[in-house]
């Protein structure tokens, strides 16, 4: 590929292999799909980004997008970044407030949206003010609109520059304001190579991306893109049958999804007696991974591999690890989550935690083997700045020469073999006087009681003192009424004087059920319960609903 554009990938495929389908949507309940191959999505997106210029829209520009999985998000992004056009992403999950903080902060110039996406712009004017004109959606808009120019003859795209802004996608906003990552087109390339070489992706393979914005990958990779039969800003709600029936019966090799949807699939495929022999590969991130379910997942797996990545919005991916690397080694409870080895040219330090900026790398205090601290990342995938963010940008990069590392807000540390293991976000531990309470240390153990469905360590203002407090999400919330939460308190607090980490831990609330991110419903919003704890009302009861 001569240009740093990625969708030279796109056309290459189109040539090759024009006739084999691109993007898949299952209909209904069987086997009845949809597909448009890789030549149809090459010209509708080639003639989408031309609609787009004779309209007004220039290189450079930036255009919200706002519309469904699927080959309208599909086609609409390439025929943007074929013309140097920026597109924005924002999760539409995230809520109604932060989204149009979102809006508001990125001024986009364009909006390209289904109805709800352009009634939103009329409803809050201020935040779409910076908007100088809007494109309606609709699906099929792409094959009904420009069905005549399958005959035309395919475009050249842009001649990309390594560090031209190819898109600005945001982060979930888990645990602080979402921000918009500026990614340039060298780096999308860099992460196109760096997963096709460490996961040994294969040209024609069928992937089904449970997260939306993995499927803008698949045309460079030479992957089919499978539309999962769920809603992308709900995934915990998805119907396991219906992901198992489309796997089987498109003969699915590859898909990602975060640990709350693996762990559905694998209950349904327990429950059901029920294997996935197409898979070659799944990769689950999003949040910690349990040893148990990738334990749990390989038997329904018979000819597939699993992998749990590591990384963020701004570097990814950092480390990966596969399923057998996680289950020939006898994890101690306590130890963390084992994220694996940093990836080629990836390179990973552990340093003292600071609070607020760090100027240079010589200005950080390198941890040793075994020692608890920030971790930071360098390599080709890590994005170099925040969207109109430099107060951000400046906290979350630390200068080395004229490259830069990344704080990537998590906690771990590095093991004898090099390996790099997660304690927890940098934010959410507790530090008392006498100790520091890292949430994956806690966690985990907690989470291995037989009532405990999922735990989660917070702070908790006990008189003048912030003290180590654990939320706890039951198996059987009922529990509550039959055993009353006195008895179930103290036995779990007897429970826990059985490891070093909790043994001190004194105040245990329960929830009905844990409040978790928009985009991959897994990460537990820690922050957010904690201040619940503030709130006498709920501090004067046994549990929160």
């Amino acid at each position: 590929m001569n240009s740093f554009n990625i969708t030279e990938y796109l056309k290459d495929r189109a040539r090759d292999s024009g006739d084999q389908p691109a993007i898949i949507i299952p209909k209904g309940k069987g086997t009845n799909f949809k597909q448009t191959s890789y030549h149809e999505l090459d010209l509708y997106s080639d003639s989408y980004g031309d609609f787009l210029l004779k309209r007004g829209v220039r290189s450079g520009e930036k255009v919200l997008v706002m519309v469904r999985p699927g080959l309208e998000l599909i086609g609409i992004a390439f025929a943007l970044l074929k013309k140097g056009i920026v597109p924005i992403l924002i999760d539409p999950g995230m809520g109604l407030k932060p989204f149009i903080d979102c809006v508001g902060r990125t001024r986009p110039d364009y909006l390209i949206g289904i109805t709800p996406a352009l009634l939103l712009s009329k409803f809050f004017r201020n935040a779409f003010s910076s908007i100088k004109g809007s494109f309606w959606v609709r699906e099929g808009c792409l094959k009904k609109t420009f069905e005549s120019d399958l005959t035309f003859t395919p475009k050249s795209v842009l001649d990309a520059k390594e560090n031209q802004l190819a898109a600005i996608l945001f982060t979930s906003g888990s645990t602080g304001p979402a921000k918009g990552v500026c990614y340039t087109y060298g780096l999308f390339s860099s992460q196109i190579d760096l997963v096709r070489n460490q996961f040994g992706i294969q040209k024609g393979e069928v992937d089904l991306p449970m997260l939306p914005i993995f499927a803008l990958f698949n045309p460079a990779l030479g992957m089919t893109t499978v539309v999962p039969p769920m809603n992308p800003s709900k995934p915990a709600k998805s119907n396991a049958s219906l992901i198992v029936q489309t796997i089987q019966s498109i003969g699915v090799t590859n898909s990602f999804g975060s640990p709350v949807l693996w762990n559905k699939i694998n209950d349904y495929c327990e429950q059901n007696n029920q294997v996935l022999p197409s898979i070659r590969r799944v990769l689950i991130a999003g949040a910690a991974v349990s040893r148990d379910l990738v334990q749990s997942l390989k038997e329904k797996l018979p000819n597939g591999d699993i992998y749990t990545p590591y990384g963020a919005t701004e570097c990814l991916p950092v480390c990966g690890i596969s399923h057998k690397e996680i289950l020939k080694r006898e994890v101690n409870v306590g130890l963390g989550t084992l994220l694996g080895r940093p990836l080629d040219g990836i390179f990973v330090k552990v340093i003292e935690p600071v609070n607020g900026e760090i100027d240079t790398i010589s200005d950080v205090q390198e941890l040793g083997c075994s020692e608890v601290g920030e971790i930071i990342v360098k390599g080709p995938i890590v994005t170099q700045e925040y969207y109109q963010l430099p107060d951000v940008t400046r906290v979350s990069k630390i200068k080395e020469g004229s490259s830069f590392w990344h704080r990537i807000g998590d906690l771990g540390y590095l093991d004898t073999e090099g390996f790099l293991w997660f304690a927890g976000r940098k934010v959410e531990r507790v530090i008392t006087d006498k100790k520091t309470y890292y949430p994956d240390f806690v966690e985990k153990f907690m989470n291995t009681h037989e009532w405990v469905y999922r735990s989660a360590l917070l702070k908790y203002k006990k008189g003048k003192r912030w003290v180590p407090a654990i939320g706890i999400e039951l198996r059987d919330f009922s529990m509550i009424k039959k055993r009353g939460c006195l008895e179930l308190r103290n036995s779990l607090l007897s429970f826990l004087e059985g490891s070093e980490f909790t043994s001190d831990i004194k105040y245990l609330f329960f929830w009905k059920s844990f409040p978790v991110d928009v985009r991959h419903n897994a990460k537990i919003h820690r922050i957010a319960m904690s201040k619940q704890l503030e709130d006498p009302k709920w501090t004067d009861r046994d549990f929160i609903v």
